[in-house]
């Protein structure tokens, strides 16, 4: 996503490789990016692909607000810059599917809470 985000500043990522910026404990299978616009991801390299078979996700969120409360979370160094806030990523990650989605989200939250609390 580094590559998005080289060529796309001001994007949030989020999915599976947000989470593991914060709590790299499952394997990264796909990945949400949230832009305020539309992105050329093929210049990229990247192709077009159904839902199922994608590993990239483009969003254009209707609600801006994404960017306020990512920012409040990489402000309290529980999240770093360029990555949605963590409950966005976990409401991404069960959206995901898979055996160990519930035990994904629950490292991200134990991940976010001890470095809340520190």
């Amino acid at each position: 996503m580094e590559l998005v985000q080289r060529a796309y500043p001001g994007t949030l990522v989020s999915g599976d490789t947000g989470a593991d910026r914060i709590a790299p404990w499952r394997v990264v299978t796909g990945a949400r990016v949230y832009s305020h616009i539309g992105l050329d991801l093929a210049s990229l390299g990247f192709a077009e692909a159904s839902p199922d078979e994608a590993t990239l996700t483009l969003v254009v969120p209707a609600d801006p607000t994404i960017w306020a409360t990512s920012a409040a979370w990489v402000e309290a160094r529980t999240a770093p810059a360029g990555t949605a806030d963590p409950l966005i990523i976990a409401h991404d990650v069960m959206r995901t599917g898979g055996s160990d989605v519930a035990d994904a989200v629950e490292q991200l939250h134990d991940q976010v809470f001890e470095a809340w609390h520190r």
